[in-house]
């Protein structure tokens, strides 16, 4: 795949999170937002070359308004350089979530899902230094981080990563090529697998002692 770059940035002081419970079930008429603290920002540049640490799989994630405010704090508003509505943080949640499990689907069913990501996004051409051999290359740009995670979610495609949940936290994640898991694997990270053989080592513990 042609690599992918953005050129962003996200707030510098934290953002202002909107009070409240998240509903999830009628986004649309949630109004709130979420903004930054401060003016102040700090730089953030996105290159698409692996799916090792996919910002789509973060944003897919999220279940509550702490999950965005730390999304928003790493990877900036995902449309819109200074704020973030409430029903379009769910809206694309969701979205990302669907397009997403798409990947175990048949090659028919992909297609049909890469077709509506592709109405999500426009890309320009674009000239990079590669940060495998240090020349110039060809890439693509895109204008807001949803579009790139869009992007992430078609390579994800095109190599065959899968999507799967986590069996200890249901945490959604990538395994297969280019992603740096195997597909085998079953935990999205190493805390939730060491907490897992925890708990069955717990479970065997507890069986023998009542056996005694």
């Amino acid at each position: 795949m042609i690599p992918v770059t953005l050129k962003w940035h996200h707030p510098l002081r934290d953002v202002v999170v909107p009070a409240g419970p998240i509903d999830w079930d009628s986004p649309a008429d949630d109004q709130r937002r979420f903004t930054p603290l401060t003016d102040e920002v700090r730089p953030l540049s996105f290159t698409l070359t692996n799916l090792e640490n996919p910002i789509s799989v973060a944003m897919a994630n999220c279940r509550n308004f702490q999950d965005f405010r730390t999304f928003i704090n790493h990877h900036g508003f995902p449309w819109e350089k200074d704020k973030a509505e409430v029903w379009q943080l769910i809206s694309n949640t969701k979205d990302l979530n669907r397009y997403l499990a798409a990947c175990s689907h048949p090659p028919a069913a992909k297609l049909e899902t890469a077709l509506l990501i592709r109405e999500r996004f426009t890309i320009e051409s674009d000239i990079h230094f590669s940060p495998r051999t240090g020349n110039p290359e060809l890439a693509v740009k895109v204008t807001t981080p949803f579009e790139f995670m869009c992007l992430e979610v078609l390579y994800a495609f095109e190599v065959g990563a899968n999507f799967q949940r986590c069996e200890r936290c249901s945490n959604g994640f990538l395994t297969g090529t280019a992603t740096g898991r195997r597909n085998t694997s079953r935990f999205c990270r190493e805390s939730c697998r060491q907490a897992a053989l925890r708990h069955r080592n717990k479970a065997q513990e507890d069986k023998g002692n009542v056996g005694k």
